[in-house]
């Protein structure tokens, strides 16, 4: 009886470690972990800004190719051809270029821009045809450059497209 006692004192005594402290977890083996991740730390930690949106579809036939954009932070941003402007005109057309190649179906949203103050700097919000009554889908900024617009908008939002 003593030994059962004992034995049971022992487990008890073990399982205070994880006891007291929910929060840790056993250690993985050294072999279960990947190379030069630290100790608590069992995986490499994961990027929090989401990748590019990927296909590009502005290479399906109708559709003018832009520049491949580049990051910044959680932003993407990129060049886009000259189409006159700046002006409305010119603005709802660059939104579309950027549409065109991130959108399977373009034609099945509807663009609105707004300038700020003037077209030189205009937010476009994109909304679905069919559901016009939800919040956009998409927002983008273009700013002009003096010859042609660039824009700048969030992967999250254009994969989503």
């Amino acid at each position: 009886m003593a030994a059962v006692v004992l034995v049971a004192a022992a487990v008890a005594v073990a399982g205070l470690g994880t006891a007291a402290n929910p929060l840790r977890r056993p250690e993985p083996a050294a072999s279960a972990r990947p190379a030069g991740s630290p100790p608590g730390n069992p995986r490499p930690p994961v990027s929090p800004v989401p990748p590019l949106p990927t296909p590009p579809f502005d290479t399906l036939p109708g559709r003018t190719p832009i520049p491949d954009p580049t990051r910044t932070g959680w932003a993407v941003r990129g060049r886009l051809p000259a189409l006159g402007g700046p002006d409305e005109a010119a603005a709802v057309r660059a939104a579309g270029l950027v549409l065109g190649r991130y959108c399977a179906q373009p034609a099945a949203y509807r663009l609105t821009a707004a300038p700020e103050p003037d077209w030189r700097r205009v937010s476009v919000l994109v909304f679905t045809i069919d559901r016009s009554g939800d919040r956009p889908r998409i927002g983008l900024r273009l700013s002009w450059t003096g010859r042609a617009y660039d824009w700048a908008g969030t992967p999250v939002q254009l994969a989503g497209c």
